[in-house]
């Protein structure tokens, strides 16, 4: 009679041990599944109201002066955690940008290819083909690639 007690308990513990996992999960991914994107891309600048001044994929280490990365999203009217890394070929971080309770449904981001600039962690100097990963609330949203030349 003990015995069977102690496996109904350890049944029961089980069950709402999964029920609770699962209902968390589902609270954690609610907010990214109504994330809808509109656009996304890497560009060459922004004109004066802040939009693209043209798509572009390739961008030259000696002639540009900085790549811009320019996302959008239906709003929703939520706080959102939004990590924007840039990483190189060879794997390194060469920028980030997190925001915190973020409400607003448009980001843009940059990386200069010239000069220092305090919150970019180095002046991309390799050749290849880069990454921009978006994340919001802690799920990857989306890859950008974008090609560095001489």
């Amino acid at each position: 009679m003990v015995k069977n007690k102690k496996i109904l308990v350890i049944i029961i513990l089980c069950v709402l041990f999964t029920v609770n996992f699962i209902s968390d999960s589902a609270v954690a991914s609610e907010s990214t599944s109504e994330i809808k994107l509109n656009s996304i891309l890497v560009t060459n600048g922004l004109n004066d109201s802040g939009f693209p001044l043209e798509f572009k994929r390739i961008f030259n280490l000696n002639e540009d002066l900085a790549v811009q990365y320019y996302v959008s999203w239906h709003p929703d009217d939520r706080g959102h955690k939004i990590i924007v890394k840039w990483i190189d070929p060879s794997g390194r971080v060469v920028n980030q940008l997190k925001l915190f309770n973020f409400r607003n449904n448009t980001i843009k981001s940059y990386i200069s290819l010239k000069e220092e600039v305090k919150t970019q962690l180095l002046i991309p100097d390799k050749t290849g083909q880069y990454s921009i990963k978006l994340y919001i609330d802690e799920k990857l949203i989306a890859v950008t690639n974008f090609k560095l030349e001489r």
